[in-house]
């Protein structure tokens, strides 16, 4: 019985410290909850985040058709969410996360009127019109012009500057990992937006913990708690975890406060993160190359369902009938190696909300194929450095460049016939290498890897023992990456809806391999900014 241990590559493994995810995010709208499984985020050891923007959410009745704006890809939204700035109203914001880059809003939104322009977000031509609505009490009601498609707006705003307060938080969760039945503990500082605010008997913070757990910590007993790390939390079962930090004062309007989101991943997961949306993918495979994927789509307003279907590293589709339906589904893959699974969350219309992507590695064991190497203890990709550069399909070259190491299985030999080939795959993006005598690769099959190069430690015997470490050097150089796969780990135009006010923020990339018949797998935390015109964005990997 495979106990304490997860099933990784058909292979029943030891969770030696498992895979801890926490993540930050803030809004100065958001309620406290006790939702558990929100989307995961990597540690930030120390982030900051502030709460400045108004949130605001259009509902749209009928849809608003952006088809002229996303490349004549049938596209249209029953609702969008913007951020205003709290202090004068006014925005100029492209959507969607799930699909960059469409539909610039610019206007202002004050106590009884909402006016933006619209315009397609790239280039001169397309549609324009306006959003024109009236109202009192944050809420606004009116109509949207777009070309030909036009129709009735509901919009509602939720203030960012009322107990938040512009109040900032530098925090972390710790142990990370984190292991079911053991603490974690919350630890940071709390700066109030007004300096000469005195922390007093009104104040209180509210801690979600994730689980269905809620603690209330009132008065000036909050701070030192917070700096100290006393405040703690043992999860009893593996999973993802959204833990809220919601701060205001006694007698504030519902809502009026800061709100915190830190994600937290309890046990060994294999998962995906869609950062700009929230929505995330968990899989996990079996025997007979059995796939099975869990989406998480609790943080996409107006989720009912999802669609999913699977594709090779070829690109080709491995779904030929009807996509896959719900948030838990599972294919028979029967071929060794990567495949992408893609997940169109919708709403009750079945129109697309946002995209999650899982990429996953079919290892040769797992299929039960004659004289398959059984995989390492270790099936990590260490990564030692990432860059890239993305300019959201302009026509330019998006760039990525990666090193890092990886144990080889027991039994490898230079004579193995799939010795000389690899799949390898950064934040779904996949492609195919032939690797030379000395270990290195020209442009991959697909146009996506310009070099690889793996450097193979002498082997004594000519065979190994398991435990070498192969050194691997790689450089993407394609255009649009992030709209072969980048996009869905959050690599999009415009911030997250809890992300305005960050200059850098987290993205989450994975890192996928198949080599000589096993599947390699990482999650790698990397700072993503955007550039001061918004015309280009980076990552870079931490250590």
């Amino acid at each position: 019985m495979c106990k304490r241990a997860m099933i990784i590559n058909g292979v029943c493994r030891a969770i030696l410290s498992g895979v801890a995810i926490v993540g930050l995010h803030v809004s100065a709208a958001e309620v406290p909850n006790a939702a558990p499984n929100a989307a995961p985020k990597k540690a930030v050891p120390k982030a900051a985040a502030r709460a400045s923007m108004d949130s605001v959410h259009i509902n749209f009745s009928p849809d608003i058709v952006v088809t002229a704006c996303n490349g004549n890809v049938a596209t249209q939204w029953n609702s969008q969410g913007i951020e205003a700035d709290h202090a004068t109203g006014n925005f100029d914001f492209n959507l969607s996360p799930s699909e960059p880059n469409v539909l610039n809003l610019k206007g202002n939104v004050n106590a009884t009127t909402f006016n933006a322009a619209l315009k397609c977000a790239t280039g001169t031509g397309g549609p324009t019109g306006t959003i024109t609505a009236t109202g009192s009490g944050n809420s606004y009601t009116g109509t949207y012009v777009l070309g030909s498609s036009t129709g009735n707006v509901t919009i509602t705003l939720t203030s960012g500057g009322g107990g938040g307060d512009n109040t900032s938080v530098n925090a972390s969760v710790s142990p990370n990992p984190g292991v079911a039945g053991q603490p974690v503990f919350f630890k940071g500082t709390v700066t109030p937006g007004d300096p000469r605010h005195v922390v007093d008997a009104l104040d209180r913070a509210t801690i979600t913990w994730g689980d269905g757990v809620v603690e209330t910590i009132d008065g000036p007993t909050i701070l030192p708690k917070f700096k100290a790390g006393t405040l703690s939390h043992t999860y009893l079962n593996e999973g993802v975890y959204n833990l809220n930090l919601y701060l205001d004062r006694v007698g504030d309007p519902p809502g009026n406060g800061a709100s915190f989101d830190f994600f937290v991943v309890i046990g060994a997961a294999s998962v995906s993160v869609n950062s700009a949306s929230g929505a995330s993918i968990t899989s996990l495979v079996g025997g007979g190359g059995n796939v099975a994927l869990t989406i998480d789509a609790t943080p996409v307003v107006g989720a009912t369902g999802a669609t999913t279907t699977f594709e090779d590293a070829d690109g080709m589709t491995l779904t030929p009938n009807a996509p896959l339906v719900g948030f838990s589904v599972g294919q028979t893959i029967p071929t060794a190696g990567l495949v992408v699974g893609t997940s169109l969350i919708q709403d009750v219309t079945n129109a697309t909300l946002t995209t999650a992507k899982k990429t996953v590695g079919i290892s040769a064991f797992s299929l039960g194929t004659p004289g398959a190497l059984t995989p390492p203890m270790n099936v990590s990709i260490v990564s030692k450095s990432m860059k890239g550069k993305f300019y959201f399909n302009s026509g330019q070259t998006d760039s990525v460049i990666f090193s890092g190491q990886f144990v080889l299985p027991q039994g490898f030999t230079l004579a193995l016939s799939d010795a000389h080939s690899m799949q390898f795959s950064i934040g779904n993006v996949v492609d195919t290498v032939m690797l030379d005598s000395k270990g290195n690769a020209p442009r991959g099959l697909r146009g996506r890897i310009k070099k690889l190069t793996v450097k193979i430690p002498k082997l004594k015997t000519g065979v190994a023992v398991g435990t070498e470490i192969v050194k691997i050097n790689m450089e993407y150089n394609a255009a649009n990456l992030t709209g072969a796969g980048l996009g869905s780990e959050g690599i999009v135009l415009q911030r997250g809806t809890n992300e305005n006010g960050l200059k850098v923020v987290t993205r989450f990339v994975q890192l996928n391999m198949y080599y000589v018949g096993v599947a390699y797998e990482s999650l790698i935390a990397v700072n993503y900014s955007l550039s001061p015109k918004s015309d280009f964005g980076t990552i870079q990997g931490r250590h």
